[in-house]
């Protein structure tokens, strides 16, 4: 069994790129599987809606622990990640609950949800910041930064190879109805967003505050519909109803300007002063151990 998981090391470590694509893969097929299996052939109740939101945590843990990637849950720094994740909190807060709640307050008649509803939303969200984050960050991460986190290069290279897997795997929205545009959208938007999540996790080291981030953040642009009777609707509809089809110039050029921020922020997170600090605290708690300890 060692000598199994010693050759599945190396094969990682030798092919990074294949390996991205194998966990895409199974992140797909795991998700899209138990979504439509819980459409289609279970009871719509809320206890399988439960029981289909455990799963969804449960098979992204064994996904790090087939790929040897536990030790990632036990890396420390969860208020020094936290504070260097502001910049993604704040977005979070600006272009989800401020853009989505604050025009709700102008409306008549908005119908909220009770505040069991509002907590569970509240939970689903964090749940899909456990399992991105468990995946992407915890895994493909980890996976470039055993083979190139050796000098300012191979930081780079790990933060946006790595974010380029997550922002691939945004495209698979387009088999629950989002149109291909919107999806492409979302995954150049996802791709400049993980790039900042890895500078965040290579400087901090904490994945645990990277999964809090990343569900206020899913929470923030979803809360619409989570949080109200009157546009309610599941995460997976609310993705369905964006099918945008045409290109908006002022939209565009916001978003052309919200990456440059991005890749700015990412680009400073990640200067060259702070190199020999990322590698020394990633050599430190024994993350490059992966898969041989």
């Amino acid at each position: 069994m060692k000598s199994q998981k010693n050759k599945f090391a190396e094969w990682m470590n030798e092919h990074p790129i294949l390996a991205g694509f194998v966990v895409v893969i199974l992140y797909t097929a795991f998700r899209k599987g138990l979504y439509y299996l819980f459409l289609y052939a279970l009871p719509q109740t809320f206890a399988f809606t439960v029981i289909h939101e455990v799963l969804d945590v449960i098979w992204p843990f064994l996904m790090v622990v087939a790929f040897g990637r536990l030790n990632v849950y036990r890396r420390g720094g969860f208020f020094r990640t936290l504070f260097l994740g502001t910049t993604l909190l704040l977005y979070g807060l600006l272009f989800g609950f401020v853009s989505n709640l604050i025009p709700l307050f102008k409306e008549s008649g908005v119908e909220w949800q009770t505040p069991f509803m509002m907590i569970w939303a509240a939970v689903t969200m964090f749940f899909v910041g456990f399992r991105e984050e468990s995946c992407y960050r915890g895994i493909v991460l980890h996976i470039f930064a055993d083979k190139y986190l050796k000098d300012r290069r191979g930081i780079l290279i790990t933060a946006f190879a790595s974010a380029a897997f997550f922002g691939i795997m945004h495209m698979n929205n387009i088999f629950v109805g989002q149109s291909f545009l919107e999806c492409v959208v979302q995954t150049v938007n996802a791709f400049f967003l993980g790039a900042l999540f890895g500078a965040v996790l290579l400087r901090g080291g904490n994945l645990w505050s990277l999964m809090l981030i990343h569900g206020f953040i899913d929470l923030g642009l979803t809360s619409k519909n989570l949080l109200t009777k009157t546009y309610a609707s599941d995460a997976v509809g609310y993705i369905a109803s964006h099918t945008k089809t045409t290109i908006d110039p002022i939209e565009t050029v916001i978003r052309l300007i919200l990456w440059a921020v991005i890749v700015c922020i990412t680009l400073f997170m990640l200067r060259k002063s702070k190199c020999d600090e990322i590698i020394e605290r990633f050599n430190a708690d024994g993350s490059k151990k992966g898969v041989n300890e």
